[in-house]
């Protein structure tokens, strides 16, 4: 805020006697900051002379010192570019500066804050004086160089360049570089090439630098200014002007380039003809446009025919039919790398332990089962023909006694004994047996 006659303009009057003042800032008051500005153009450097008193040279430089110089196209805070910016060492009261930019407005500020400690020689409450603000640069917008001589080049925004090398503070649309000398790379464009096309250009092209359409039209399937919109349902070919056919069958969508009857394999991200037998189905997959899964079950581990899902070389136990989907049991159709004609194999051991066990068991059970009939049946046999032996025996001693007495009269005297021992011999040689 300057004081009474301290007005800001005395800053660029060309007359050093009069300056600019502000009230008192920092610890004494309860304003910490202080700023000036000037409307100006392209600027080169500046110079700003401050007010001096005799013998007081010291602490005008503790007042001034920490102070900045910002440029900005705007009135509005916050978009400043600062130029310079005071440190430790005071400044000069006759201080000047290089700022090559361009910035329609230049900006002095300075402040002193409560919580913040400067640096020796700065003073804590200050006011600020400037009695002259001088900004060179070119008159002329668009110019560079010591003579403002040099023409800014032609792609700089707002024909605005450094006022001493002359490369652009901003290129226009479509152009990047130091100088704004290149295009946007392939597929970009706009102010500092940061728009992406969408790559619907006729022919694969890129879109046009600048503004982003297509130089040759959309390519098949797409309309609009950017060739961004997709062909309507029934639409087709180049800005989606021909009809489509309404016989496809099952009713799947057309392709919107071409108009031919199409479904869509995702997998791909891709349009397969319909009724088209894809030779590149993944394994694992067949039929129109590969979606349908094969069987996990067919032999030797192989992926069915891309056609029809048959299993080529049969299937795994215990699966069979033309697809190995169906279980037949205890065997199952194999074929092996020759080509001959399946055989039966029997089932693999259970992966499942518990199975296995029981499995042993019961067969153990039935074999003993079978070991004590057959023991018992021969056991049987012997006893039938032991008791048959007897009998028969039996028989023949109890008949014609008269005939064992003419025998055992006509023996000799000792053979009499053993007859009557016979019974027991007989039965001790038929238990013998």
């Amino acid at each position: 805020m300057p004081v009474a006659h301290y007005i800001a303009s005395n800053a660029i009057d060309r007359d050093k006697s009069k300056c600019t003042r502000n009230i008192e800032i920092g610890t004494l008051s309860n304003i910490k900051t202080v700023w000036w500005r000037v409307d100006l153009g392209d600027i080169y450097s500046i110079n700003v002379l401050f007010k001096n008193y005799d013998g007081y040279e010291m602490r005008q430089r503790g007042r001034f010192a920490g102070f900045s110089l910002y440029l900005s196209n705007s009135s509005i805070s916050g978009n400043e570019i600062l130029c310079y910016k005071d440190e430790e060492h005071l400044p000069p009261l006759n201080f000047t500066t290089t700022c090559a930019g361009y910035g329609r407005y230049v900006i002095f500020y300075n402040e002193r804050l409560d919580e913040y400690k400067y640096p020796d020689g700065y003073q804590s409450s200050t006011v600020t004086e400037l009695c002259e603000v001088i900004v060179n640069g070119c008159g002329e917008a668009g110019a560079y160089g010591e003579k403002c001589d040099e023409k800014c080049p032609k792609n700089c925004q707002e024909q605005r360049c450094n006022i001493i090398n002359g490369t652009c503070v901003g290129c226009l649309p479509g152009w990047n570089g130091t100088f704004c000398e290149k295009k946007c790379p392939g597929g970009w464009y706009g102010l500092e090439c940061k728009l992406q096309c969408f790559a619907h250009c006729k022919d694969n092209a890129f879109c046009n630098h600048v503004t982003g359409q297509c130089d040759n039209e959309c390519a098949d399937g797409w309309k609009g200014t950017f060739c961004d919109e997709q062909c309507l349902e029934g639409n087709y070919g180049v800005d989606c002007k021909f009809n489509c056919s309404s016989h496809c069958r099952n009713d799947v969508p057309f392709d919107k380039q071409t108009g031919h009857c199409v479904t869509t394999r995702i997998f791909r991200k891709r349009i397969i003809p319909f009724n088209f037998y894809d030779p590149e189905c993944p394994p694992g997959s067949y039929g129109i446009n590969c979606d349908e899964e094969c069987s996990f079950h067919c032999g030797f581990n192989d992926s069915c025919d891309i056609f029809d899902g048959t299993c080529p070389r049969g299937c795994q136990e215990p699966y069979t039919g033309s697809n190995c989907s169906q279980t037949i049991g205890n065997c199952s159709k194999l074929t092996d790398d020759s080509g001959l004609p399946p055989v039966l194999t029997r089932n693999p051991v259970p992966s499942n332990p518990l199975v296995w066990i029981l499995g042993i068991t019961l067969s153990g059970v039935l074999n003993l089962c079978l070991i004590l009939i057959i023991g018992w049946i021969q056991f049987r046999r012997k006893y039938l023909r032991m008791k048959s032996d007897t009998v028969a025996l039996q028989d023949v001693l109890d008949s014609k006694n008269n005939h064992y007495d003419r025998v055992t009269s006509s023996i000799m005297p000792g053979y009499k004994g053993l007859m009557d021992n016979r019974e027991k011999i007989d039965y001790q040689n038929v238990t013998s047996n």
